[in-house]
């Protein structure tokens, strides 16, 4: 195998595109090839939704699942990106993706989404959701992480603040 054969896709460049009633977006040509047969689609913490070539997601899926060891982190890691990822996604044979519907909700997709290459993946974006993180990239990054690390301390510590767990890290009271 070639050194270009053997690179990881690029997927790059971005589109604005319709997604239709039953929730299908079109993908170019060039990034549906790129991704390949079959592909992987989770939720970012920053509200997008993450679409990785089936290599790639399964590069991702060897380092987060969970493994022999109890590791609350580890687990509230792999709770949240895996529990909120569907595998084995590919496109019809006009070239449209069916996003599937509970995660088109989590991203609050409708009808015009940003699609934009990130170089080993893609990232589709409500279009209102893609304006605003544009205008104050930094200010909406943090107000959405912010939001992901009480869902993460959640998901560590469990509702209403009880102990979960023994040991609490220092500050996170």
């Amino acid at each position: 195998m070639s050194e270009k054969e053997n690179r990881r896709p690029r997927l790059i460049g971005s589109e604005e595109v319709s997604i239709d009633e039953k929730g299908r977006v079109l993908l170019s040509k060039k990034k549906r090839d790129r991704l390949g047969e079959n592909f992987a689609i989770v939720l970012s913490p920053l509200g997008c939704l993450i679409v990785y070539p089936e290599v790639r997601f399964d590069e991702i899926y060897d380092q987060i699942a969970p493994g022999q060891g109890f590791d609350p982190a580890q687990e509230a890691l792999s709770r949240m990106f895996l529990g909120e990822a569907d595998d084995e996604q590919n496109v019809d044979t006009q070239g449209r993706y069916l996003i599937p519907a509970k995660l088109r909700d989590k991203a609050g997709l409708a009808d015009r989404v940003s699609v934009r290459g990130m170089g080993d993946r893609i990232e589709i974006w409500a279009k209102s959701a893609w304006d605003e993180y544009f205008a104050e990239p930094e200010i909406y990054r943090t107000a959405r992480v912010q939001q992901f690390g009480k869902i993460f301390e959640k998901a560590i510590y469990g509702p209403l603040g009880s102990d979960v767990f023994a040991h609490r890290p220092e500050g996170s009271e």
